[in-house]
């Protein structure tokens, strides 16, 4: 889902106030929470190797008003339990920024020492819904 932060940066291209839409990189996240649409209300972990990672090439072509993942996502071996996460999120930048969008995964990840959280094909969706 989008959330009002995306939703009106992208409005205000299509409106005449912004030539080019302001968010430029996308890094997904993961949370232990649910957000909310306008933009909060996501616990990101902490520690034990959990980063943001870019999502360059992975997403689809927009159909029908959302894309998808056309590839599996790794994130970065974990170094310890980063609880159990329910949502992903969409930022606009590696550390701090914006919150674009997000969703809930399909199964839940608990990612734990030595394992590589995956996201697989089809989980990611940003979207009108």
């Amino acid at each position: 889902m989008l959330t009002y932060n995306c939703a009106n940066a992208l409005l205000k291209c299509m409106v005449g106030q912004a030539e080019k839409y302001a968010y430029t990189d996308m890094y997904l996240g993961l949370s232990t929470t649910a957000p909310s649409r306008d933009g909060t209300g996501y616990t990101e972990p902490s520690g034990n190797g959990y980063v943001r990672i870019l999502l360059d090439d992975a997403m689809g072509s927009p159909n029908l008003g959302s894309a998808t993942n056309a590839e599996e996502v790794h994130f970065k071996a974990a170094t310890g339990s980063w609880g159990t996460c329910t949502h992903y999120l969409i930022f606009s930048a590696k550390t701090g920024g914006v919150l674009l969008a997000y969703g809930q995964l399909t199964d839940e990840i608990s990612p734990v020492a030595d394992t590589v959280p995956i996201i697989p094909v089809g989980d990611i969706v940003m979207g009108l819904s």
